[in-house]
C-alpha cells in the first residue's frame, strides 16, 4: 500500500477512535458507521466528478451530498444523515438495505460526536470515480478491514481471514474468468475479492473488470456484517456480487428452481465447532445435504457437506477449518469414511498456528473435489506445512513463497515426501480413516514433535467442547432457577 492509502488509513481509524473512545459504541460497530459514511463521501464524490470507466453512475440528491452533511447545523444531525441514507437507498437499487441499518440518530452517538466524526471523514481528499477504478479505494478498505481484525480481538478477526491464508485458498482453486464461485460464510467479502484480485493479476484487466468476469455469490447470516461485505465490495468496483443475507445451513439462498445452485470453486472460513446448528431438523433437509447428520454440538461437517452438495462436477472446494475434523471418532468419523469412499478429498493441508486472528491452534485447508482427474482417483495428497510463515508480531502469516511452494505441490500432486505424499485410499483404510497429516508425512528428526502437536491439538479441541457444554449447561440450570419454587 502506498503512503497515501496508508494515510488516509489512519484517519479511518481516527474516525472509529472518535466514536470508540467515547464509550459510544463497540469498535466493530464505529466501524459499521464510518463505513457508511465513507460510502456516502464516495457516492457524492463519484457524483460531483467526471465518469470513469466501470464506474456505475448514481443518483445523489442535494440532501445527500457532503457538502450538506458537513454544512448542517450539530442539532438534528442524525435524523440528517439518515434520511440522506435513505434516500440514497430509494435511488439507487445496489444500496438497498446498506445504509438504512445504522440508526445515526441513535442517543449513544450523539449529534455533536457525528458532528466530530463527520468533519475527521472531511480530511480525506475528493474521492474520485478513478481511485475505484485502479484499485487504491480497496485498499484502503482491506487496510483499514484489516487493521480492525488485527487489534479487535477474537470477536473482530471472526469474520477476516487473514490476507495471506485467503490468497493460499484461492490459488488452490486454479482461477480463471468465466468460473462461478460461492462462500457460504463470506464475513466481509474478503475472498470473493482476493478471487477477483487474482483473475485481475493474470490478465490485463482491472479488479473491478476481473470481479465482472466472474460469477461471484456469497450469504451471511449477520446483518451488519452483510452490510459490511456490499459496502466494501463496492468500494472494490465490485458491483455485480450477489449477497444474501441468511444462515446457509439453514435456509441455503443459491438456488434456482428448488435446487442448490452449483458451482465451479467455493471457498469458506466457516466458524469452527458451531453448535446448535440445526441437527435436529437436518434429516428433513430439502437438498439431502446431511447424510450423515453431523453431531449437534459441531457444525464442522455440515459445513463440508453444504459445500460439497454446491459443487458442480469437476468443481473444487477450499475450507479452512480446525484439526479435530481429521481424526474425531463417531459420527464425524463415520462422514469422513463416506467422503473418503466417495472420493471427494482431494488433499489435506496442514498449516501452522497462529495464523489466524480469533485462534491460535493449527488450522487444516481441506480440498475438496467433485469428480477428480483420472490421475488422482483413489488417492488423497497430504501437505505438511506446520513450519510456513514468517512471525508477525504474536501471529504468523504465510509468505508468497511458502503459498507458492504448497500450491505447487498441490498441482503437482507430490513432491518431497517429507513434506508432500499421495496416498491410497487403502492405507487410510488401514488407519481407520484418520486423515492426520502427519500419520502420512513423518519427518524422521520430527517424529515425535508431530505426535505431541497431534495430542496438543486434540486437546485444544476437547477443551473447546468442555467450554461450550459448560456453557449450555450454565444456561439450563440459569432457567431451572427462574422456575424454581425456592426462588420466589
Amino acid at each position: 500500500m502506498n503512503p497515501a492509502m496508508t494515510e488516509w488509513v489512519g484517519l479511518l481509524w481516527k474516525a472509529t477512535d472518535v466514536l470508540h473512545s467515547n464509550g459510544a459504541v463497540t469498535r466493530d460497530s464505529a466501524a459499521g458507521y464510518v463505513f457508511r459514511l465513507l460510502v456516502l463521501k464516495f457516492l457524492s464524490d463519484v457524483t460531483d466528478g467526471p465518469p470513469a470507466s466501470g464506474v456505475p453512475r448514481f443518483v445523489v440528491s442535494t440532501l445527500a451530498r457532503w457538502s450538506s452533511l458537513r454544512s448542517h447545523a450539530s442539532s438534528g444531525l442524525g435524523e440528517h444523515v439518515n434520511d440522506a441514507c435513505a434516500v440514497l437507498e430509494s435511488a439507487n437499487p445496489l444500496l438497498r438495505g446498506l445504509l438504512t441499518q445504522a440508526d445515526f440518530s441513535s442517543i449513544r452517538l450523539g449529534d455533536p460526536l457525528l458532528a466530530n466524526l463527520i468533519q475527521t471523514l472531511s480530511e480525506l481528499p475528493r474521492l474520485s470515480g478513478a481511485l475505484l477504478s485502479d484499485g487504491r479505494l480497496g485498499e484502503v478498505s482491506d487496510g483499514f478491514l484489516l487493521r480492525l481484525a488485527e487489534t479487535g480481538g477474537r470477536k473482530e478477526g471472526e469474520f477476516y481471514t487473514p490476507p495471506s491464508v485467503a490468497r493460499l485458498l484461492a490459488e488452490l482453486l486454479e482461477l480463471r474468468a468465466g468460473m462461478r464461485l460461492y462462500d457460504p460464510v463470506c464475513g466481509v467479502g474478503g475472498f470473493l475479492v482476493e478471487c477477483a484480485r487474482q483473475v485481475a493479476s493474470r490478465s490485463a484487466m482491472s479488479l473491478p473488470h476481473a470481479a465482472a468476469s466472474l460469477v461471484l455469490h456469497g450469504q451471511e447470516k449477520n446483518a451488519e456484517l452483510w452490510a459490511l461485505c456490499r459496502m466494501n465490495l463496492l468500494l472494490h468496483g465490485i458491483v455485480d456480487a450477489r449477497i444474501e443475507l441468511g444462515n446457509a445451513l439453514w435456509s441455503p439462498l443459491m438456488t434456482e428452481q428448488g435446487r442448490l445452485n452449483e458451482y465451479d470453486g467455493i471457498l469458506a472460513d466457516p466458524p469452527w465447532n458451531l453448535d446448535n446448528w440445526g441437527a435436529e431438523r437436518a434429516g428433513e433437509d430439502a437438498f439431502g445435504r446431511f447424510n450423515p447428520v453431523p453431531p449437534a454440538h459441531n457444525a464442522n461437517y455440515a459445513f463440508v457437506q453444504h459445500c460439497l452438495a454446491g459443487l458442480a462436477e469437476g468443481g473444487r472446494a477450499a475450507l479452512l477449518l480446525p484439526r479435530g475434523v481429521l481424526f474425531r471418532s463417531g459420527v464425524e468419523e463415520d462422514i469422513r469414511r463416506k467422503l473418503l469412499e466417495e472420493d471427494r478429498f482431494e488433499a489435506i493441508i496442514g498449516l501452522p498456528g497462529n495464523l489466524l486472528y480469533d485462534v491460535s491452534i493449527a488450522p487444516v485447508v481441506l480440498v475438496l473435489r467433485k469428480g477428480k482427474p483420472a490421475g488422482r482417483r483413489k488417492r488423497v495428497l497430504f501437505i505438511d506445512a506446520s513450519d510456513a510463515g514468517v512471525k508477525k508480531g504474536r501471529r504468523r502469516a504465510l509468505s508468497q513463497e511458502d503459498i507458492g511452494t504448497i500450491v505447487k505441490a498441490f498441482q503437482g500432486f507430490g513432491g518431497d515426501e517429507r513434506q508432500v505424499r499421495a496416498v491410497h485410499l487403502d492405507e487410510i483404510a488401514r488407519l481407520n480413516w484418520n486423515l492426520t497429516v502427519e500419520r502420512y508425512v513423518k519427518r524422521e528428526d520430527e517424529r515425535e514433535h508431530l505426535d505431541l502437536d497431534e495430542q496438543l491439538a486434540a486437546l485444544a479441541d476437547a477443551e473447546q467442547q468442555r467450554d461450550e457444554a459448560a456453557r449450555r449447561m450454565d444456561a439450563v440450570i440459569s432457567r431451572l432457577r427462574r422456575f424454581s419454587p425456592s426462588s420466589s
